[in-house]
């Protein structure tokens, strides 16, 4: 059995005054850190929670959930991040089908009626480790590669599958990104995505692995403010945040004084591209999934043009290959263990090891990946071949589209054809406009017969769009 230091026991020993976690309430040193450890790992003893046990957890961002998480992996648990924004019927559904030991849930969120799983208030719990005395933390981690984490895919079609990692997934996840974005004691991350996707997993484990500080964003000020007022020194973003930072007053002198900014979670406009790099933004495309721990490749300090247009090269602990249609395949030391089906662990993968990830994609003359887009919503419209990616990043070129989205519906001559949905941050511009916008960068047939307004029901705080939800609107407004 593969046996790991323990992070938290690595971190006490080498910058034990170095701040580990700082949010709006305290500062937490990783000194303070192991204190807290030893008095939780009595804690969750008391309560009945055993090492490989299934322990979930309902809670918004703050220094309690990130101490609660990295103490249950360290103490042996496997963690169940819950999605916050879901209602309390697919909650329900979730908790049950996890069948977790217990659950912490965040009072804000919610109560213990909506589970009969033994439960407890995130803030109580933590004022009752005043009755818990210290004592030695363990050395080593046993077992390095055991189950760490159970997260929900953030599928933008179907129902979302429960990927399961080790220890050993987001421990290589995290080593490979940090030689290539290098992260220091004494820098700063923030915490910008839930913890319930695997892009906020993954800023714990860089962090407590590198000795620098997770920051937890103060919820009553912007996310630029959050930066400013932290010197955030490395920040997570998906092209949606960075486009709309861009348009606040001061924001690219504050971007400007990071270390490196990670785009991820979809594809990056051009024109947000160009815009970043004239700016003189530190920033860095990548390509991840769930299934590989968050980022597989990524692109190098300093990109120019070229490369920042691709998803970027290979990172230390992964292999990437491109199948005979196009398909991005994945395996290596961060792909994960196999998707939770009632209570056992689903093989996936191919007898190579490789993990298909449903996206199409190339490497270049350079050895980057180029992605295209997902191979389940490539469509055929009269015979030509439709991948709605390109039609939305096209539509993202416009001056003014805040978001947009392409999907198909049926047509009597040409099988199917494109539909879009576009968010506007002013007013609308005219149809005729748009399309005249797109035949100088589309070929025709790609163009969408129609272009709808963004609806006002569509929870687009997801990092990822539902486009079931969206070709279902579509189909309602043509009938309309």
């Amino acid at each position: 059995m593969q046996e790991a230091e323990s992070l938290l026991a690595r971190g006490n020993k080498l910058f034990p005054k170095n701040s580990a976690i700082l949010s709006p309430e305290k500062s937490i040193s990783f000194a303070e850190f192991s204190v807290l450890y030893n008095q939780l790992s009595q804690a969750f003893s008391g309560i009945g929670i055993q090492p490989g046990q299934r322990v979930a957890f309902l809670c918004r961002n703050s220094w309690q959930t990130v101490v609660l998480q990295h103490a249950l992996i360290e103490y042996g648990a496997v963690c169940v991040a819950l999605n916050t924004r879901n209602p309390a019927k697919e909650l329900q559904q979730a908790i049950k089908t996890v069948s977790p030991i217990f659950l912490f849930y965040d009072a804000t969120l919610a109560n213990s009626s909506l589970t009969t799983t033994p439960a407890a208030e995130i803030c109580d719990f933590f004022l009752s480790l005043q009755n818990f005395a210290e004592k030695n933390i363990p050395e080593q981690v046993k077992n390095f590669h055991r189950l760490a984490t159970i997260i929900f895919t953030s599928g933008s079609s179907a129902q979302p599958k429960l990927a399961i990692h080790s220890f050993a997934n987001h421990f290589y996840s995290a080593e490979g990104s940090n030689t290539n974005i290098a992260l220091s004691p004494g820098d700063r991350w923030l915490l910008s995505l839930p913890l319930y996707h695997v892009g906020g997993q993954a800023i714990l484990w860089r962090t407590m692995l590198a000795g620098a500080c997770i920051v937890i964003a103060d919820e009553k000020r912007s996310l630029l403010q959050n930066i400013a007022d932290y010197s955030i020194t490395h920040l997570s973003l998906v092209a949606t945040q960075l486009h709309r930072l861009l348009q606040e007053k001061g924001a690219i002198a504050a971007l400007r004084k990071c270390k490196a900014l990670l785009l991820g979670g979809s594809a990056i406009p051009a024109s947000l591209l160009e815009t970043a790099i004239q700016s003189g933004l530190p920033i860095h495309t990548s390509y991840g999934s769930t299934e590989m721990s968050s980022q597989i490749t990524t692109t190098s300090p300093g990109a120019g043009w070229d490369e920042l247009r691709s998803s970027g090269h290979v990172l230390p602990g992964r292999d990437v290959k491109i199948d005979k249609n196009g398909e991005v395949l994945v395996r290596g030391k961060t792909r994960f263990m196999g998707y939770w089906a009632e209570g056992n662990i689903v093989d996936t993968f191919d007898k190579e090891g490789y993990f298909q990830t449903g996206d199409l994609g190339y490497f270049d003359e350079h050895t980057r990946l180029v992605v295209l887009g997902r191979k389940d919503n490539m469509f055929i419209s009269g015979g030509e071949n439709i991948q709605p990616e390109e039609i939305e990043n096209a539509l993202m070129e416009i001056d003014g589209v805040d978001a947009a989205i392409v999907v198909p519906v049926a047509d009597r001559q040409f099988g199917q054809r494109p539909i879009a949905f576009v968010r506007w941050k002013f007013d609308a511009k005219p149809d005729e406009q748009i399309v005249k916008h797109l035949r100088q960068i589309i070929a025709a047939y790609k163009i969408p017969d129609r272009f709808f307004a963004w609806p006002q029901d569509v929870n687009d705080e997801q990092l990822k769009l539902n486009r079931l939800f969206f070709e279902g609107k579509a189909e309602e407004m043509l009938r309309s």
